[in-house]
């Protein structure tokens, strides 16, 4: 099966640097989900947000669908990351003057994709967001802010999914209903899905997982 990401000799550093992350090789196949975990330090998060397009490597390549995005602009990587991209932030990266609705649905202002509402209807209901949607994000809990990050990744029906430690702030009952539309999702939209955490308890979940302490020769 053809790769929809594949890594050829990357490297990245920080302000010059030694490098963080070293890669020779890595691809990832459509409709794949993959448990990635590692050491801290290892260059999960990284890794990441050179997969989404938030930070280049200063040398191989990233191929995403076909298309080079390391030799792509800021603003073209923001509109393909928008268009194809479903991803939760560490951080949640939340706009903290918007409504809950108005951050869940922020990537169709730069995708050009028409929302699905049957879908948004499924994603806020099943994450439990419906009755927040009017209220500002910073007015939730770090756990409710949590699901409103992914509900804003998983309601572009995107083509791949980066998480990055996407349930460290939910309970029990809302990390199960998390995962539960997460592969409903992703086995529905065919989307290859790369799914960060230390939670090891769930790896069995996924196709393949991964250590990058291994794959990453920094770490070597």
């Amino acid at each position: 099966m053809s790769s929809v990401i594949e890594i050829k000799d990357l490297s990245f550093s920080y302000n010059d640097t030694k490098p963080v992350l070293q890669i020779p090789h890595l691809a990832f196949t459509k409709s794949e989900t993959v448990f990635l975990f590692g050491a801290s330090g290892s260059g999960k998060t990284t890794l990441l947000e050179i997969l989404a397009g938030v930070i280049t490597g200063q040398k191989g390549e990233v191929e995403m669908l076909g298309q080079k995005t390391q030799h792509m602009s800021l603003t073209a990587r923001d509109q393909f990351r928008s268009k194809h991209i479903g991803y939760i932030f560490q951080q949640f990266n939340l706009i903290p003057y918007l409504s809950v609705r108005e951050n869940i649905l922020l990537p169709f202002t730069f995708s050009g994709k028409k929302l699905n509402q049957a879908l948004y209807d499924r994603v806020i209901g099943e994450l439990g967001l419906t009755v927040y949607v009017d209220q500002l994000a910073t007015e939730l809990s770090v756990g409710q802010q949590q699901r409103v990050a992914a509900a804003r990744a998983l309601v572009i029906e995107p083509d791949i999914i980066l998480a990055d430690e996407p349930t460290s702030a939910l309970d029990y009952d809302h990390r199960e209903n998390f995962l539960k539309i997460l592969f409903s999702l992703v086995k529905s939209q065919g989307s290859t899905l790369i799914f960060v955490s230390h939670d090891r308890s769930i790896q069995n979940l996924f196709d393949r997982h991964l250590n990058l302490s291994d794959i990453n020769v920094v770490r070597n």
